[in-house]
């Protein structure tokens, strides 16, 4: 990004203005973010999810969504996801809110289902996003050493 540009989004401008804490932050605990200027997205992989932090310029707002793993909602508004209903005034405190709820994730797990055949099917989709999140992950960290 050209340091005389100013950022269009209000993501842009927050992450500009955090982004050496964000980095840190991002480092210690195996967070890794993508923002394209001009999207008014900003895409986080964190261990235990996706989330997608969102300027939506109307309401002059920044929304967090959470990966969906049980179904989707045609009518959320990005697809996929769902809003975790939570205000931050900055994008550090969106990442602190999405380590927090990786911890408790990790401490309280999803209830398991009823029937036998439904736990396979969630535990087989459960290692096949596993999988595929480690291959990311893989893939993210030799980006990075190939950047460095």
């Amino acid at each position: 990004m050209d340091a005389d540009a100013v950022p269009k989004s209000k993501i842009g401008r927050c992450l500009r203005k955090e982004r050496k804490q964000l980095e840190l932050l991002c480092r210690e605990n195996g967070i890794v973010y993508f923002y394209t200027e001009g999207s008014g997205c900003l895409d986080v992989i964190s261990k235990n999810g996706r989330w997608k932090i969102v300027d939506e310029n109307p309401h002059n707002r920044i929304w967090l969504y959470h990966k969906n793993l049980r179904g989707q909602n045609p009518d959320d508004f990005v697809l996929g996801y769902h809003d975790q209903n939570v205000c931050r005034h900055s994008l550090m405190a969106y990442f602190q809110y999405i380590i927090n709820h990786d911890k408790y994730r990790e401490e309280n797990p999803m209830s398991r289902p009823k029937k036998k055949r439904d736990r396979y099917y969630y535990r087989n989709k459960k290692m096949m996003y596993r999988r595929r999140m480690k291959k990311m992950m893989d893939h993210f960290d030799s980006m990075l050493i190939v950047a460095e």
